[in-house]
């Protein structure tokens, strides 16, 4: 008699392995996907608290005796306030959803920025309701930001049309082999049309009557025009190339790299341009610093709140 277990397998038998039963399969997609749109919101909560802390932290010391900490933590504000606009441009002009959903999201979010800076500059100026300023330079600068935005979601929107472009899901969030799943992309209606017009009409209406009345019309809009120009072109070669590094490339590390290397030469660049540039002020270590912080205030927020996206499963597709 052979001194084997009697129910042991064969030596060529396959060893049983369950089935996952469906309820418990391992799955790629997230327990909870947010909607790009509260992604958004969370960032701009967190960066307002900067703009709360910016106008008090500038009036308690003198401009340029900050010391260089001082400035570099002033302009990665200043920069952070770039990234939230360029974050609500992209918000509006590749996000999923009814355009004037996309819409009362950026308006809100805008609002809420806003009002953070506006707090801080009341801690400031406590009696700014009364004094003048807020019949000149800050009802100027309120009333010009609607054409601003506008301008700036001028090459989204040409993408967005012509190209086809838009942010949405992938199969496997977080894989690097993953296939784009664009669903299929709604059409403009009548009612989105004429909602841009309106938007469009309201902007152009608020920033004339925005405009100081001892200052020339033609002073006035080449001021305002140069301004909404210059953001529409930081749109462009800062904003855009970010968008399609962090969720146009298949691989997140290829992406993450090229922003960095972007960020390398745009700071690189501004702080040439910084320290050559005439006047007295800051010195050479403080214009570097000031380049350096602006331009990592704009990249990191904007490349950090899309890589956050881009684990959730977002992707920039085309349909």
């Amino acid at each position: 008699m052979s001194g084997d277990y009697p129910y042991a397998s064969p030596p060529d038998a396959k060893t049983w392995q369950a089935d996952w039963p469906p309820a418990y399969a391992p799955s790629a997609e997230p327990a909870f996907v947010p909607p790009l749109a509260l992604i958004v919101a969370g960032i701009m909560l967190v960066l307002s608290s900067g703009n709360v802390l910016m106008v008090p932290i500038v009036d308690s010391i003198a401009p340029w005796k900050l010391g260089t900490l001082g400035i570099a933590w002033v302009m990665a504000i200043a920069g952070s306030i770039g990234a939230q606009g360029a974050l609500l441009t992209i918000l509006v002009g590749f996000g999923t959803g009814a355009f004037w959903q996309r819409l009362c999201w950026h308006w809100s979010l805008a609002a809420m920025a806003l009002a953070a800076w506006c707090a801080g500059f009341a801690m400031v100026e406590w009696d700014w309701l009364s004094s003048n300023f807020l019949s000149h330079e800050f009802l100027t600068a309120v009333c010009a930001l609607p054409l601003l935005a506008v301008c700036s979601q001028a090459a989204p929107w040409l993408l967005r049309v012509y190209s086809r472009w838009r942010i949405g899901m992938s199969y496997a969030p977080g894989s690097e082999g993953e296939s784009p799943r664009p669903a299929a992309e709604p059409r403009l209606s009548i009612r989105d049309v004429l909602a841009g017009t309106v938007v469009t009409a309201v902007s152009l209406a608020a920033a004339r009557f925005g405009k100081p009345p001892h200052v020339a019309d033609a002073e006035y809009w080449a001021i305002v025009l140069s301004i909404c120009g210059a953001a529409a072109v930081v749109i462009v070669i800062g904003g855009l190339p970010i968008v399609y590094l962090v969720l146009g490339t298949r691989c997140w590390r290829q992406g993450i790299g090229g922003a960095v290397a972007i960020g390398i030469v745009a700071a690189t660049a501004l702080a040439v341009a910084f320290v050559y540039a005439p006047g007295a002020g800051p010195t050479g270590i403080q214009r570097i610093a000031m380049a350096v912080a602006l331009v990592s205030g704009f990249l990191a927020p904007l490349a950090g709140t899309l890589f956050m996206a881009r684990m959730y499963g977002y992707r920039l597709v085309r349909t």
